[in-house]
């Protein structure tokens, strides 16, 4: 059964502020599919795409080689947002 979210709980979940989800509810429907608005108020369902963790842009291939893992390393640790990503995920 869907439960509904206001736009206070919803920001407490995400990290996403009140102005940005309430601005997702009115323009970016596809974000916040089945969203409804009641009574004055925007109620968000709580299996919404909004709720759903993004994919993993620097997700390991299943079967790879030590020397694609040693490549993708060293780009990733080239980048530092992409290696602070991997320290914040591992912690």
């Amino acid at each position: 059964m869907t439960r509904f979210l206001s736009i206070s709980e919803a920001a407490r979940l995400v990290p996403h502020k009140y102005e940005c989800i309430r601005l997702m509810c009115v323009v970016c429907d596809p974000l916040v599919k089945g969203t409804k608005f009641e009574r004055g108020h925007w109620m968000i369902p709580d299996d919404a795409p909004l709720f759903q963790a993004a994919p993993d842009p620097d997700a390991q291939p299943v079967k790879s080689t030590p020397q694609e893992r040693v490549a993708r390393l060293e780009r990733i640790m080239g980048n530092p947002e992409k290696f602070n990503r991997l320290i914040r995920r591992m912690a």
